[in-house]
C-alpha cells in the first residue's frame, strides 16, 4: 500500500514512514503544494496512493461526488486530531504503521472508500 500525505501533514511524518520502509510521499514532495482537493485526489489515484489527510469535510463530500460519477481512487485515510494531533508526528507515525500492518494482515484494501485512522491505546 502506497501513501500521499495532504499538505498539512508535518512532512517529518513521511521521512520517519520511509526511513522504515514504507512507500510514501507528500504533497510537498510532488511539488503539489496548493492544488486543489479534487485534482489531489485525481493523483493520488492515478499514482494508486491512498490520501492521508485531515480535511475531513471536504473529501467526505469528494468521495460521495466521485461514488456518483463512478470515478474510482486507492481511497482516503482520514485523521482526526482526536486520534492523532497534527502537533504529534510520532503518534501519527505510530497510527500510520499499525495501520500499514493491520491493512497487510488482514489484506485489506481501501480502494474507493474513505476510513478513519484507529486511535491507538497508550
Amino acid at each position: 500500500m502506497k501513501l500521499i500525505l495532504d499538505e498539512h501533514i508535518n512532512p517529518d511524518v513521511g521521512r520517519q514512514l520511509r526511513r522504515q520502509g514504507f512507500d510514501v510521499i507528500s504533497v510537498n514532495d510532488a511539488g503539489l503544494r496548493g492544488i486543489g482537493d479534487e485534482s489531489l485526489l485525481a493523483y493520488a489515484a492515478g499514482q494508486g496512493r491512498v490520501l492521508v489527510t485531515y480535511n475531513i469535510g471536504d473529501f467526505q463530500l469528494l468521495l460521495r461526488e466521485w461514488r456518483r460519477a463512478g470515478r474510482s481512487h486507492s481511497g482516503i485515510l482520514f485523521v482526526s486530531e482526536k486520534t492523532a494531533s497534527q502537533r504529534s508526528v510520532a503518534t501519527l507515525v505510530r497510527a500510520l504503521k499499525a495501520f500499514f500492518s493491520a491493512a497487510q494482515v488482514e489484506r485489506e484494501r481501501i480502494d474507493d472508500q474513505g476510513i478513519f485512522l484507529k486511535r491507538l491505546r497508550e
